[in-house]
């Protein structure tokens, strides 16, 4: 981590809130300390009943927007100064190769009308094999989003919980997305909303085999 990144945005500092239950099943667990992969020291708690693992204490909403102002896109540069926009974008599109590859061999359709939370640049949905013209790319980047609605996607910005109530969506993916969330269950009970009857909805977490290790 250079000099640069954490002038302008020091973690240790940044405004956090302790969380008095797992943010899905409301059960208290114990915060533990990590190091997570930009190298800043965090709280960590993994709920033993539903399994989910969120910081804790966490940024507050002040604190997070400060950071993906401030720190976020410098501090994956830091982390890997190789990582820039394009190879993210190789990135994402090579990753959303290999899970369309395995969630076909399941039997999982890309054809309907597809939401991707958190979905950046469209570039994952593009290497699933989701149709833009059929596909919604939801993200709080206006940068990323921009690319995404010049490949042919429809974007949003904004959060899952400024979606449309009436929108429907035959399949909702959130890829290594859940974790940057203040709110996830809010997340998932509107994601629920959204898909139609027999809809499907994937979701994974970042970081999570590290959380556990610690």
């Amino acid at each position: 981590m250079t000099a640069t990144i954490l002038d302008r945005f020091d973690y240790a500092m940044a405004p956090k809130e302790v969380v008095s239950g797992c943010p899905l099943c409301g059960i208290r667990q114990a915060s533990h300390p990590a190091t997570d992969r930009f190298g800043w020291t965090i709280g960590v708690s993994t709920c033993r009943h539903c399994a989910i693992t969120y910081l804790n204490p966490r940024l507050t909403a002040e604190g997070y927007a400060a950071f993906y102002q401030d720190g976020y896109r410098q501090a994956i540069r830091a982390h890997r100064p190789e990582y820039t926009p394009e190879l993210m974008r190789r990135g994402q599109h090579r990753m959303g190769v290999t899970y369309g590859r395995m969630s076909r061999q399941a039997g999982v359709s890309f054809d309907g009308r597809i939401l991707d939370v958190g979905g950046s640049t469209g570039e994952f949905a593009l290497g699933l094999g989701c149709t833009p013209a059929r596909t919604t790319i939801l993200d709080v980047s206006i940068e990323e989003l921009a690319h995404a609605a010049g490949v042919g996607f429809t974007t949003i910005c904004g959060r899952a919980e400024d979606l449309d109530p009436a929108a429907r969506y035959d399949g909702v993916l959130c890829v290594q997305t859940i974790d940057h969330l203040t709110d996830p269950l809010t997340m998932l009970r509107r994601v629920q909303q959204a898909l139609t009857p027999g809809g499907w909805f994937y979701v994974d977490m970042v970081d999570h085999l590290c959380w556990c290790s610690a």
